[in-house]
């Protein structure tokens, strides 16, 4: 089905047809109630039915029995292992043991000091992926919903996430099932580890029984327990989808376009807006997946990288191509320019990207003298940038106490330089200032205002707005 409901549903994985139960947990996302079983396959796997990159394929022979004689090995060849049996209070089997090599499909198989980033591709299938770890990721949020153990393992709870003690996989086979379980999630904990989902039972002696950890690292070479969490795109998000959610519900969706994932969640206004920053490098948007009504090129060559405009000349050392402008007359409000950083520590050691109001708005609004108000963007479709009116509104609503918008200073982009980055944060809206200058919502001081507004030249960050 499109949505997961709150009642039990079946899927079919067409892999190997083996069934299984998906339900709408209370977190808001769409989870497999089952562990990933996925074992022998009949044909290679490819983007159609597995969470791999488009245009890549999987070898059906790609994985390998489990060898408990090297365990550096077992960082960077992919193995997996039958678990044993079925879980005596879900009733439902453990499930098969992965090491991270082959949880991934055999993409992150770093060796044990050589772990680099989070992992985009897994054995999950097509539209299913990895839940994100640690400290705000989605096993913690999972919890943070439940905050019980009963209610995380226990399906005779109401609407419980139901997760088995299986144990897990290491030198000497299966160790603690029954007691304890293991769940590989996306998330890069350091060169050597992932982050863990850990359910600790009655019987656990390793840690307190009947308790949850749902941030801690695991060594890849262990073989781990796999639940998948259902990816929506950004495209596909509809308006049955926004009235389905309940204030301060979050969910990840993903972007078509380049396959980046964003959280997305209703805010105090009605509204569900992303709550991440928008990364979007493409050089072209098109109507059927971004917020545009027709075919355009963003840039004509050049590359996206480290400080790099989008016409591929450098913003630090040619500035007048893109930020430097500040007569209102000169190329910054007619080229295509933005800079990104592949890490700022202002917004949690990930990417980030601040755009002029020509990209922002896919050249839509181009022009020092002009002072009609943004119709377009390079959003996702269904998606765009806020009105003045909405980001007013936002700011009146929880502009005081704005951590459900996962406010960061970002700073400001202009003349060649990152401006007031750990100070200050602005996200373009559609609001009109001026012929050559528009709003943005600021975020300063620990509080959201409306009222701050840039020339067009220069580059803000994007939240873009459910339609």
């Amino acid at each position: 089905p499109d949505l997961c409901t709150e009642d039990p549903t079946v899927v079919i994985d067409s892999r190997d047809e083996q069934p299984y139960t998906v339900q709408r947990l209370k977190d808001g996302n769409c989870w497999m109630m089952t562990n990933l079983n996925l074992n022998h396959v009949s044909s290679d796997l490819t983007a159609d039915d597995t969470n791999i990159a488009t245009g890549t394929t999987l070898s059906k022979d790609t994985f390998n029995g489990w060898m408990n004689s090297n365990w550096t090995r077992e960082y960077s060849i992919p193995e997996m292992t039958s678990s044993s049996g079925i879980d005596s209070v879900t009733n439902t089997s453990n499930g098969m043991f992965y090491n991270y090599c082959a949880a991934t499909a055999g993409t992150y198989c770093y060796g044990s000091s050589e772990g680099v980033g989070n992992s985009d591709q897994d054995l999950c299938p097509a539209g299913w992926r990895l839940p994100t770890g640690l400290a705000g990721g989605e096993f913690d949020s999972l919890y943070a919903e439940y905050n019980s153990f009963a209610k995380m393992h226990d399906p005779i709870l109401s609407n419980s996430a139901a997760f088995n003690l299986a144990g897990y996989y290491d030198d000497i086979g299966i160790d603690r099932l029954g007691t304890n379980s293991y769940y590989w999630s996306s998330t890069k904990s350091n060169e050597r580890s992932m982050g863990v989902l850990i359910m600790n039972g009655p019987g656990s002696t390793v840690a307190t029984p009947n308790t949850v950890m749902p941030a801690n690292p695991g060594n890849r070479h262990y073989g781990f327990s796999i639940r998948c969490i259902r990816t929506k795109s950004m495209q596909d998000f509809s308006s049955d989808d926004a009235a389905s959610m309940s204030i301060g519900d979050r969910t990840t969706l993903r972007d078509t376009r380049d396959g980046q994932y964003y959280t997305v969640s209703k805010l105090a206004d009605g509204n569900v807006w992303m709550v991440d920053n928008l990364l979007f490098q493409g050089n072209s948007v098109d109507p059927s997946d971004s917020d545009v009504t027709t075919p355009r090129t963003l840039y004509n060559g050049g590359s996206w990288s480290n400080g790099y405009s989008l016409d591929g000349a450098s913003a630090s050392s040619t500035s007048s191509n893109c930020y430097g402008d500040t007569t209102g007359n000169g190329a910054g409000y007619n080229n295509f320019c933005m800079y990104y950083v592949s890490s700022d520590v202002n917004n949690g050691g990930k990417p980030n990207a601040w755009y002029n109001y020509s990209t922002a708005t896919a050249g839509n609004i181009v022009g020092a003298q002009n002072s009609n108000p943004a119709t377009e963007s390079i959003c996702p479709k269904g998606w765009g940038l806020p009105s003045h009116v909405q980001t007013t509104n936002l700011a009146s609503l929880i502009g005081s106490s704005p951590s459900s918008f996962n406010p960061t200073y970002n700073g400001y982009y202009s003349n060649g330089n990152l401006s007031v980055a750990g100070t200050f944060g602005g996200w373009w809206d559609t609001g009109v200032y001026s012929d050559y200058s528009r709003f943005n919502l600021q975020y300063s001081s620990g509080a959201m205002s409306p009222t701050n507004y840039s020339r067009r030249s220069g580059g803000h960050t994007i939240r873009c707005i459910a339609k």
